[in-house]
């Protein structure tokens, strides 16, 4: 470039004006916020990259993003086109300008939408730099941050073991950050202690598990002493063990109205309607979504277990959390909303309206990859439509198949919680090719 200088400062002033003429809303939209990625662009290429990033994209973007009432599935990829303006093409922030603060927060920032849009392989290098950047540079928060989400990427990546140790690391920097900051150390404590029973449920260590979600409880209880349980997403993770063990209860006996059945049926939605209400009081609209999943698989077994809600009805508020979770802007939540409300309308007998969730779940997984979801469609195929007769067709290969790769993804992964329902569903098409 032959005029460096003029470059850059034609590139100020597009910044300082977009910055300038771009007014502050208490409720901005994408739209609103259009001109001040823009303005993010032109900053770093006139290289006032710390001001940008400072005064542009946290005082203003994050903020403001952060009472938006709804997100938009298209948000992802906006914001990581902005934080791509303070790094290279392969996610580094060398030269970029920035201070050592700043580069851990851009770099953590990148790792989260990599992870959000599914690029798991770009996402877990970032990640695993951001950890150490922030240990290093004794950010405990920040450290205890990162790792708790770069183990769910792990988990969704299907490395549930990577995703433990990462998931007990956090709970290590939470514990070092509680020495100085008490509340808030101890408030990441009660999170990635809840996020680690999960994963070990996951693993099927159930009884390891248990311990972990109460002792989250305990803490939130000992923080806020006026909360009956647990809230956000700890409280989600405490109500996913809970639902799964009922739906496996339904499972294992025979379907009839149970009245300590119904106390459990009863717990998991007390739950789930008062983390709902905290959340929705907050405008939280994931955790809203999240636990309106588990509020409609527990409608479903109500239905199923003494008929004292329609399917309808059930069928409808799983409906709103799907469209909710795609509005969240998460690939992987979406994923598991479609798999969870499959498996609900193949209890309620409507397998016509499962398979393209079961269809739209698998394009999804397949691009991340999320072997748990893929092993857990595999599953649901065979069990809602392996049982066919001369006069049907199995919509995808064969439920041999379907099985096969089931076991292989569950074995591979370690994802031993699905064990039993595989060895019943093996057992279960041994009898129907018997017919």
């Amino acid at each position: 470039m032959q005029q460096p200088d003029a470059w850059r400062a034609a590139h100020r002033r597009l910044y300082e004006h977009l910055c300038t003429s771009t007014p502050e809303k208490s409720q901005a939209t994408l739209e609103d916020l259009q001109p001040l990625y823009q303005a993010v662009a032109h900053g770093c290429h006139a290289g006032l990259q710390q001001e940008a990033w400072d005064e542009v994209v946290f005082k203003r973007i994050f903020r403001e993003k952060m009472v938006m009432r709804e997100r938009p599935l298209g948000a992802s990829p906006t914001d990581l086109e902005c934080l791509s303006r303070f790094t290279n093409s392969d996610w580094d922030t060398k030269n970029s300008n920035l201070s050592n603060d700043s580069e851990r927060s851009v770099l953590h920032e990148v790792a989260h939408y990599l992870f959000l849009l599914s690029r798991f392989s770009e996402s877990y290098p970032v990640f695993k730099k951001a950890v150490s950047m922030h240990e290093a540079a004794g950010k405990r928060g920040g450290a205890a941050a990162a790792a708790r989400l770069f183990s769910d990427l792990c988990k969704e990546w299907g490395r549930l073991d990577e995703a433990q140790k990462l998931a007990e690391l956090s709970i290590r920097y939470a514990r070092r950050e509680a020495e100085s900051e008490t509340r808030a150390g101890t408030l990441r404590i009660r999170m990635n202690t809840a996020w680690l029973g999960l994963v070990q449920y996951l693993k099927g260590n159930s009884d390891c598990a248990d311990s972990f979600l109460k002792e989250a409880e305990e803490l939130e209880k000992r923080l806020n002493p006026d909360m009956r349980f647990l809230t956000s997403f700890p409280g989600w993770c405490f109500c996913e063990r809970l639902i799964e063990e009922a739906k496996n209860d339904l499972r294992l006996m025979p379907l009839r109205s149970d009245s300590k059945r119904l106390l459990q049926a009863k717990d998991i939605e007390d739950r789930g309607t008062y983390i709902r209400t905290v959340a929705e009081s907050k405008k939280l609209l994931l955790d809203v979504a999240q636990v309106e999943v588990i509020l409609g698989q527990v409608l479903v077994l109500r239905h199923l277990i003494d008929g004292s809600v329609s399917s309808d009805h059930a069928g409808s508020l799983l409906s709103e959390a799907v469209e909710k979770l795609r509005w969240s802007g998460q690939l992987h939540h979406v994923a598991y909303g479609l798999v969870r409300r499959a498996e609900m309308y193949g209890l309620l007998n409507r397998s016509h309206d499962a398979q393209p969730d079961l269809d739209e779940a698998w394009e999804i997984a397949e691009r991340g990859p999320m072997p748990l979801h893929m092993a857990d469609i595999h599953l649901h195929r065979a069990r809602l439509f392996g049982a066919r007769n001369e006069e049907t067709t199995y919509p995808w290969e064969s439920p041999e198949k379907d099985l096969a790769e089931a076991r292989r993804l569950i074995l591979k992964h370690g994802y031993l919680r699905r064990m039993g329902e595989l060895e019943d569903m093996e057992q279960a098409a041994q009898r129907w090719n018997e017919k």
